[in-house]
């Protein structure tokens, strides 16, 4: 597990708490993209929280994209803009 002050470390624009609540709303929405698929009668929730991990994650992408746009496995960029574009395609097949 990494420890969110080694997190901060590596993206200076963000405070420590901001990194705690995003880390929050992934796993909250990660959990309500894969349970309410399972549970009938809630399936727009699925919907709903891949939308919001959609922009939380394009967003990061865009904050890593000022930093450095090179693919390679220290620039967090290209994880962060696979993982929005598929919370998107999610998204938008369940609504």
């Amino acid at each position: 597990m990494l420890k969110v002050e080694n997190l901060a470390g590596h993206f200076r624009g963000l405070p420590a708490n901001v990194w705690r609540a995003l880390g929050v709303i992934e796993l909250v929405g990660g959990v309500l993209v894969v349970v309410p698929a399972k549970v009938s009668g809630v399936p727009m929730l699925t919907a709903l929280a891949a939308g919001v991990l959609a922009v939380e994650s394009l967003t990061l992408a865009a904050a890593y994209a000022r930093k450095s746009l090179k693919l390679v496995a220290a620039n967090p960029f290209g994880w962060c803009a696979t993982m929005g574009l598929l919370a998107a395609v999610v998204a938008y097949a369940r609504a």
